[in-house]
């Protein structure tokens, strides 16, 4: 028998998506995509390799009850070295930067322990040109 009654389902949980890499590709990126981004993602913030991305900043959303999704549409070694802090201060990762995935091993070890720790995910390989595989994920996570 089903009951007629409706369970107060548990809120959305609310995403900040962090745009890493605002170039032409980021741009076109969002124009194209950011408003396909589930309603309860905001684009927070946008940082390129000359203004990074810090834990504390990711440490500040998760204080305001957000869930920050770094979204890496860069094509730098420098971005993907931040990785393994970015997953420890509670990020998950979408990733077009193909650097964190060729890495050397070790270092990508360094990144699949960090994952494994702090329960975060990496989405990465994404396609950007496309855009389809990055929005895709997105909606994913």
């Amino acid at each position: 028998m089903q009951s007629n009654v409706k369970h107060q389902s548990q809120t959305e949980p609310k995403f900040a998506v962090v745009v890493v890499g605002v170039g032409q590709v980021g741009s076109c990126w969002l124009e194209k995509f950011g408003p396909t981004l589930p309603p309860s993602a905001m684009v927070h913030s946008r940082h390129n390799s000359r203004n990074p991305l810090t834990v504390t900043a990711i440490e500040k959303l998760q204080s305001e009850g957000l869930i920050p999704l770094v979204l890496d549409l860069t094509a730098s070694e420098t971005v993907s070295r931040c990785y393994p802090e970015w997953i420890a201060a509670g990020a998950d990762i979408i990733s077009a930067n193909k650097y964190a995935g060729a890495a050397d091993s070790a270092f990508y070890q360094q990144v699949k322990t960090a994952l494994k720790k702090h329960r975060r995910q990496w989405l990465y390989a994404a396609t950007v040109g496309r855009g389809a595989s990055a929005a895709d994920g997105a909606r994913v996570l």
